[in-house]
């Protein structure tokens, strides 16, 4: 379903009013804290990172990516990393990275899967899922955000956000999935475009022939955020041969 501009801005308006009555309310009730509310109020009032006429070089987008206990449903998954780099200005700002481990009281062990020992998710090296969701909201701020199959991650954290604040996520979403596919001249939805062939690692193996794309630390919440920004700049350079290059079109 689509609306209107103006009906769109209208529904953001009253969403944002709603979400800042519930922080002021939980405050009240001790719920969160004043320094939690200043945070999310803050979040709350920030203005929208791109406007329709922006080039993507103007653009601040924050990729990330989420570890959890299984890659089933949204719902039914426990979050155990996340991690983010900033992408602006055809820069990735690795410096300025974001890596978190969840606190977990049950023995997790996904070594396996993506490196994640039990003593990752204790002590010293974990912090809980709240204080994890809303270091996020403070890195991220208002930066268009960006994943690989990005409603998985993205729905991690709007069940986080809204157990723990009541409020929504608010940052424009972008899947590195169906850019991919475009990027090759494609539409998705193409019959003939097999899921298999736009994975993370179809697609950094295509890519990595023909450049220097560094896959040792696959499989962790950061080194899969740093991999799906380094594929997103060369998808920009794909897509501005086919004329995207401002983010209405993307």
């Amino acid at each position: 379903m689509f609306f209107p501009v103006d009906m769109l801005n209208f529904l953001q308006k009253i969403q944002r009013q709603r979400a800042r009555q519930s922080v002021l309310s939980r405050t009240e009730s001790g719920q969160i804290t004043q320094q939690e509310s200043d945070i999310l109020l803050h979040y709350l009032s920030l203005p929208p990172a791109c406007d329709k006429n922006f080039l993507l070089t103007e653009c601040r987008f924050v990729v990330f990516d989420t570890e959890t206990t299984h890659a089933g449903k949204a719902s039914s998954a426990e979050l155990l990393s996340i991690g983010a780099v900033t992408l602006k200005d055809n820069y990735i700002s690795i410096g300025n990275s974001f890596s978190k481990f969840i606190a977990r009281a049950s023995k997790v062990n996904q070594a396996e899967v993506h490196g994640i020992l039990a003593g990752d998710l204790s002590g010293d090296n974990a912090i809980s899922e709240k204080e994890a969701l809303l270091s996020f909201l403070v890195y991220a701020g208002n930066a268009v955000l960006v994943a690989h199959h990005a409603a998985f991650d993205a729905d991690l954290v709007r069940a986080g956000l809204k157990k723990y604040f009541g409020i929504p996520l608010l940052n424009p979403i972008r899947d590195t999935f169906p850019l991919a596919i475009r990027a090759d001249g494609k539409q998705p939805g193409d019959a003939t475009i097999r899921a298999v062939d736009y994975s993370l690692d179809a697609i950094a193996h295509r890519y990595r022939s023909r450049y220097a794309l560094d896959l040792t630390l696959r499989h962790t919440a950061l080194g899969d955020a740093m991999l799906t920004a380094e594929l997103l700049l060369l998808i920009f350079r794909r897509l501005a041969d086919r004329g995207v290059v401002r983010w209405k079109d993307l």
